[in-house]
């Protein structure tokens, strides 16, 4: 009777022991669960609250739609635009594509270079807001003057060009919440222009790609320049339209095969410069 007794109190023990541990067990997992799913939680907080943002710098991209993209141009934006593809392939990349030319008031009949500091000063509002509903206004705006302003034959026409460009930069300045393209001028064909004027070009479009748009966080340059001009100074195209590119060497809109490369090259930089997710 003795033995059986013991034999009793240790079984019990044992069903007490393996009841502890499973308790122990269970408590752990759930508070590990808990912990996973909190971690999940913060996570996912975190990331929507984070501004989607440009190269990594302050111009926030807008949330919940697609952003208004407009360009300002002439006969060689059109080009670019409809007989290469780009407000094509800019819709399909996810923008809203408005296109500004001849015909849409002051803002479209006046893009040459010397024009940009009344664009962004007199007729700012016209800029941002042409074409849209009342109270909205473009996320994006690019701007470019047509092939006869790479006819910089004078240093004092240089320095006139970046001049007017420093008054546009300062207005974008106070308009954090928009982004500025401003596209270098596309180049003349070698029978339009003169060496040292096409030289000039190529500088005015290194200038806009370094000094001008350095330290910006809302403006920023297109190579338009370099996409459509020949650099090799072996060659009769340097600094000129290249010649793959010509219909006509005494007439410097670029033909289709360049305006579907500047399409493909534009948007896709466009669309890696723009961080976000439509």
């Amino acid at each position: 009777m003795k033995t059986k007794s013991i034999v009793i109190l240790l079984f019990l023990s044992v069903i007490l022991i393996l009841t502890s541990c499973l308790s122990s067990t269970s408590a752990g997992a759930g508070k590990s669960d808990q912990d996973d799913s909190d971690a999940a939680d913060t996570s996912g907080s975190g990331t929507s609250d984070e501004p989607r943002t440009v190269s990594g710098e302050f111009w926030t991209a807008p949330e919940g739609r697609a952003p208004r993209f407009i360009f300002v141009h002439h006969s060689t934006g059109s080009g670019f635009m409809f007989n290469g593809g780009m407000a094509d392939d800019l819709e399909e990349a996810g923008f809203e594509v408005h296109s500004r030319t001849y015909g849409d008031g002051w803002v479209g009949d006046n893009t040459d270079p010397r024009h940009f500091p009344t664009t962004f000063t007199r007729h700012f509002d016209d800029l941002i807001t042409w074409d849209l509903p009342r109270g909205e206004q473009y996320d994006i705006i690019a701007f470019k003057s047509c092939y006869p302003a790479s006819n910089i034959c004078d240093d004092s026409d240089l320095d006139d060009y970046m001049e007017w460009y420093e008054t546009v930069r300062e207005v974008t300045r106070e308009h954090p919440q928009i982004l500025f393209v401003a596209m270098s001028t596309p180049p003349l064909t070698p029978d339009n222009t003169e060496p040292d004027c096409a030289e000039r070009a190529r500088e005015f479009n290194d200038w806009l790609m370094g000094e001008f748009t350095e330290g910006e966080t809302n403006l920023v340059a297109y190579p338009l320049f370099d996409v459509l001009a020949g650099d090799d100074p072996s060659e009769g195209d340097y600094n000129c339209l290249r010649y793959e590119y010509q219909d006509d060497p005494y007439n410097s809109h670029p033909n289709h095969r360049a305006n579907v490369a500047v399409a493909e090259d534009f948007t896709e930089w466009l669309s890696r410069l723009c961080s976000w997710d439509i």
